[in-house]
């Protein structure tokens, strides 16, 4: 009986988002943001409409910084009597640290330049540390490309990436645009 129920949850569940994924694909996907957001390693369609609702406007952003901080990119800090601890903050979007860290993943599984930075994170810092700095290397694009308007130059940390994404839905205009 309960499973039955489970099924029938899910299937309303994926009903509703398939719909939702509808709209947003009329109203999100031709704007010029969502085009040039699903050029960035790691970042498909619903990473781009997540980035997009959820920033709203880059300008309110004074800078880098500031974005990096309300990701959630970034520890918080606890400062007292000259002494300063780092903690997790709970200030912040968590979708944005949801969607950048997501996108982090999926970079570092595609691409060889990547893959290869995160290693070299991974040896130093441990696992954690280095999926946060991949994270925070691609909230800086995301941040550069809204911010000044302008296409994915096709460079990770000064690399330039071998490994391009292919022209096909829902890439409506190309790269340089």
């Amino acid at each position: 009986m309960q499973a039955a129920l489970h099924a029938e949850q899910r299937t309303l569940l994926m009903a509703q988002v398939r719909r939702l994924e509808h709209v947003l694909r009329d109203r999100v996907l031709p704007t010029p943001n969502a085009q040039r957001l699903v050029w960035v390693p790691g970042i498909g369609k619903l990473v781009a409409y997540t980035l997009l609702l959820e920033i709203d406007d880059i300008h309110r952003f004074p800078s880098v910084r500031h974005f990096y901080s309300y990701c959630r990119l970034v520890p918080g800090a606890d400062n007292s009597a000259g002494k300063t601890r780092h903690k997790r903050s709970r200030d912040g979007n968590r979708y944005l640290k949801i969607a950048f860290h997501h996108a982090a993943i999926r970079a570092v599984q595609y691409f060889p330049e990547i893959r290869q930075e995160y290693q070299r994170l991974v040896r130093r810092k441990g696992k954690l540390i280095a999926r946060a700095r991949i994270a925070k290397a691609l909230a800086t694009i995301v941040y550069a490309m809204l911010s000044k308007e302008e296409a994915f130059n096709g460079k990770f940390c000064g690399h330039i990436l071998t490994r391009k994404k292919r022209p096909k839905w829902p890439r409506l205009t190309n790269p340089s645009a």
